[in-house]
């Protein structure tokens, strides 16, 4: 998923606004920032836009891996800089 990110956005920039934890669960923000091309979660992108949004992400965790994701992006932030 994150390679096909960064194919598709190279100066995709993500920085952890908050970071929460409690075994076995992870909350964050993440604020990106990025130029997207083309199309961006399926909205018409006008080249050379550049963005910033944040998604509030859980993760769950089995050991070291990843078990299970729920994230909510800022969709409306995107489509009113697009």
């Amino acid at each position: 998923m994150l390679k096909a990110c960064c194919d598709e956005i190279p100066d995709l920039y993500v920085e952890i606004g908050t970071l929460i934890a409690s075994p076995p669960l992870v909350a964050t923000r993440l604020v990106f920032n990025c130029t997207p091309r083309d199309t961006f979660l399926r909205l018409p992108v006008v080249r050379g836009t550049r963005i910033s949004f944040s998604e509030n992400a859980f993760y769950l965790f089995n050991g070291e891996k990843i078990q299970q994701i729920w994230s909510v992006t800022d969709k409306m932030t995107i489509e009113a800089q697009l």
